[in-house]
C-alpha cells in the first residue's frame, strides 16, 4: 500500500487466493477492539473496484488514499508504502467471508521506490 498515491497492490498470489478478478469489489473492514487488525471483504456493490493494469502490476489495484493512511496510522508506519500479507485463512461470519491482512510488516516499512 501506498499512502501517497493510495495505491493498493494485490499480488498475483492474493488474487488466486481470494478470488478475485478484474471488476471485482472490496472492502476493507477494522477491527474495533484491535486497532492494528483490518480485513478485506469481496462485496457485490459499494466497494473499491480492483482493476488490471499490466504495466503495473500482474495482481489488481484500486485507489483510496484515506484508507491507506487509515490502515498506515493505525500501525504506526513510518513510510510511505510498504508490504503486507493476507492470511491464508479466512474469517467466515455468516455467508461473509472476510480475508485478515497480517499488518506487522508495515510496522518495519521498506522505503518505497520512487
Amino acid at each position: 500500500l501506498n499512502t501517497k498515491s493510495g495505491l493498493f497492490n494485490f499480488s498475483p498470489g492474493a488474487v488466486a487466493l481470494m478470488g478475485l478478478k478484474a471488476g471485482d469489489q472490496i472492502v476493507c473492514h477494522k477491527d474495533e477492539e484491535e486497532m492494528e487488525s483490518w480485513f478485506w471483504e469481496k462485496v457485490s456493490n459499494n466497494g473499491f473496484l480492483l482493476r488490471a493494469k499490466e504495466n503495473v502490476t500482474k495482481g489488481l489495484i484500486f485507489n483510496n488514499t484515506a484508507l491507506a493512511r487509515a490502515i498506515a496510522g493505525s500501525v504506526d508506519m513510518q513510510e510511505k508504502g510498504g508490504k503486507c500479507v493476507i492470511s491464508g485463512d479466512p474469517v467466515k461470519q455468516g455467508k461473509r467471508i472476510l480475508w485478515a491482512m497480517i499488518t506487522a510488516p508495515l510496522k518495519k516499512a521498506y522505503k518505497w521506490k520512487e
